[in-house]
């Protein structure tokens, strides 16, 4: 559990600073203090984000307009590989 650690002084929730092993994780800084930080977890849900924008009208442009638009929405969500495919094989 992110924040959790071996040391029974530290409560749940909380990262000693000065104790652990960095570890990557995106997260969202809720409280801090001069020895503890309070993390949240950022969790990458892209069908939630994507379920929040409304339905788009259909665009009237070339194929190669609208991938050069999705390799930005691709990067937004967090798809870097498919992007970098995309802008390979579309912009070059």
């Amino acid at each position: 559990m992110l924040g959790r650690k071996s040391n029974p002084n530290i409560p749940d929730g909380y990262v000693d600073l000065g104790i652990s092993e960095p570890k990557v994780v995106p997260v969202k800084i809720v409280k801090q203090t001069d020895k503890y930080i309070e993390v949240k977890p950022i969790v990458a849900n892209w069908k939630e984000q994507l379920s929040k924008i409304e339905q788009c009208p259909q665009r009237q442009d070339s194929v190669t307009d609208q991938m050069i638009d999705l390799y930005y929405i691709a990067n937004k969500l967090g798809f870097y590989d498919a992007a970098d495919y995309i802008k390979r094989t579309f912009t070059d």
